[in-house]
């Protein structure tokens, strides 16, 4: 039955108050700082520091500073973007409004591919680390370590995330501990000597160094917190951001400028485990074991966290229409995507033991970049595509063009982002391309599985899940809120998904439609096995009175009712079935 207007009404309001339950404006400065130095600052500087010094010499500092000041530029404009959408976000979700589904589609897959080469960084780094405590270690016990630990995090991950999340603080404590312990003591043995030549290779690895230290940095898309949550956004989250990413590369350059100083560029730049080689050669075995157990330590931690958020990230791509839809199966005792953890551990588990540290590093790097480069170019669009769309926080330094607000940092920052992937080696720049083109083909395989032409909106798939989610007769608006995950939504967001609602119905006969008065309502036609219509067409058989569940039974059919009741398509009522909406019969 469609709801009348007032009653439309009155479920708005009430979905308003549901989505502003936990909004309250709890969120400060400090919480900013601590929520983005703890996302980001973990094992990478136990793996980067050796490749950076390999190329620059000391001159590797100021990689890390230029990593470091576009790394603050692309969060600052990450931080506007994340004001417009109350409820949801993600660079995904940005670039889908600025620049269509297809073109989010394929950057989706570039985030999910460094988030992926990084799940597979960490158990080969665990290795060297592991070979410096036991040099007897052969080459087929490395391949099996890398293997174990990746199953071993997929086990915890399997069976629930509780023990994840104590599992990380505990060690995240240990590690900062131990290796701030470290660099107080290394900087007693400083030498300012030791930095001569600055730049012994000369400048022109410059962006090289740069892409191999930008890894370190990822993960800072995951802080720009919804305005809503901040007591005063305009100030926390820009300054919480611009804060927390000069502490972690104060952290960063702190802890090279101690290795150099202590032990000098050419020792750090030949170990495959760096920090430990320092110690042991500053203060002997002891601290070098102490410094390796710390190192393992954050590289666990890492490692579960980095596949805690690749798990989710392909579960929402595989929800709309990026990624097979096995990924967003849902274990029914577990309650966790088990297809998803266990497909990408498996190609972790491959890629770790196939791939070199430095190639995953810059391939991670280059396909990361790609998405956030995309971002700051959709803060600009987005000036001009949603202008009147209200922002909790803008990017300071703008120029107007034609009556709008153009941001100069986001545009920088992008520049910066183009220049740092040209100095990517090719073999890594046609992986992620490959990736990419990967990832059209999957966005492509998927639309046509459920019978839709791909348009250039792309939002049919997204469409279909906001219905399935919503279960009932639903507006525009409601769909819209639900495909956008917010009720702030511009005209344009509105008419892409009243496009999609059209095609689906008319064109691909995947939706129902009923007009009441001026206002349209939508429902989701789902698609039935042909046993299941086996179900309704004994129903129709009997003038569409309702079926009892113990005659469904006797036909073989419960396992299809069940599923049925599932759709929304059948409820049952003391034993029972009926279909919950005439539009219904039409599917049988």
């Amino acid at each position: 039955m469609v709801p009348s207007r007032a009653r439309w009404k009155a479920d708005r309001l009430r979905a308003l108050k549901r989505r502003q339950i936990g909004l309250r404006r709890e969120l400060g400065l400090v919480d900013a700082i601590l929520l983005c130095t703890g996302t980001i600052f973990g094992a990478d500087i136990y793996i980067a520091t050796s490749f950076a010094m390999s190329e620059l010499g000391p001159a590797s500092l100021i990689a890390w500073l230029l990593a470091g000041a576009v790394a603050i530029m692309m969060a600052v404009s990450m931080a506007e973007c994340s004001s417009m959408f109350p409820r949801a976000g993600g660079p995904y979700l940005y670039e889908s409004v600025a620049f269509g589904m297809p073109v989010a589609c394929v950057l989706s897959w570039a985030y999910w591919a460094a988030e992926w080469a990084a799940l597979a960084t960490f158990p080969s780094a665990i290795a060297q680390y592991l070979l410096f405590l036991f040099p007897q270690l052969s080459l087929v016990g490395l391949v099996v370590v890398r293997t174990l630990f990746i199953v071993a995090i997929m086990a915890v991950l399997y069976w629930g995330i509780r023990a994840t999340r104590y599992m990380e603080d505990v060690m995240s404590v240990f590690e900062k501990t131990i290796l701030f312990g470290f660099v107080l003591m290394a900087l007693r043995l400083f030498d300012w000597s030791r930095f001569e030549p600055f730049a012994p290779y000369g400048w022109d690895k410059l962006g090289l160094a740069t892409v191999r230290v930008f890894w370190a940095y990822m993960g800072f898309e995951l802080v720009t917190m919804p305005a809503e949550e901040f007591k005063n956004p305009e100030r926390d989250i820009p300054l919480g951001i611009v804060a927390s990413m000069i502490i972690i590369t104060s952290i960063y350059v702190t802890t090279n400028l101690a290795l150099v100083g202590s032990v000098g560029a050419a020792t750090i730049a030949a170990s495959e485990t760096p920090i430990s080689d320092a110690a042991l050669i500053a203060f002997g075995p002891l601290a070098a074991t102490l410094m390796t157990i710390a190192a393992l330590d954050s590289m666990v931690a890492s490692e579960t966290g980095t596949y805690l958020g690749i798990t989710r990230l392909a579960f929402a791509m595989s929800r709309d229409g990026f990624m097979p839809e096995a990924f967003s199966e849902i274990h029914e005792k577990h309650r966790t995507p088990h297809v998803s953890i266990i497909v990408q551990g498996a190609a972790a588990i491959v890629a770790a033991n196939l791939f070199t540290i430095n190639q995953l590093i810059i391939f991670s790097s280059f396909t990361i970049l790609l998405s956030y480069t995309a971002t700051c170019l959709a803060v600009v669009v987005l000036r001009f595509k949603m202008r009147h769309v209200e922002r909790r926080f803008k990017v300071p330094l703008n120029i107007k063009v034609r009556g709008t607000e153009v941001p100069i940092v986001p545009l920088l920052a992008a520049g910066l982002g183009v220049w740092i992937m040209s100095n990517t080696p090719v073999e890594e720049v046609l992986a992620g391309l490959a990736i990419l083109a990967l990832g059209f083909t999957v966005y492509v395989v998927r639309h046509m599985k459920e019978g839709i032409k791909p348009s250039l909106s792309g939002l049919e798939i997204p469409t279909l899940k906001a219905l399935a989610t919503l279960g009932k007769w639903s507006t525009l608006e409601e769909v819209a809120a639900e495909v956008f995950d917010t009720f702030n939504l511009d005209i344009k967001q509105l008419s892409s998904v009243a496009a999609s609602l059209e095609r689906l119905h008319s064109r691909y006969g995947r939706v129902f439609k009923r007009t009441v008065g001026n206002v349209d309502y939508w429902l989701l036609k789902p698609k039935l096995s042909f046993k299941e219509r086996l179900v309704l067409r004994k129903m129709m058989e009997g003038g569409w009175e309702p079926l009892s569940v113990d005659e469904v039974k006797r036909l073989g059919l419960l396992k299809q009712a069940r599923s049925l009741m599932r759709k929304g398509v059948l409820e049952e009522e003391e034993g029972l079935l009926r279909l919950t909406d005439e539009v219904y019969r039409s599917l049988a």
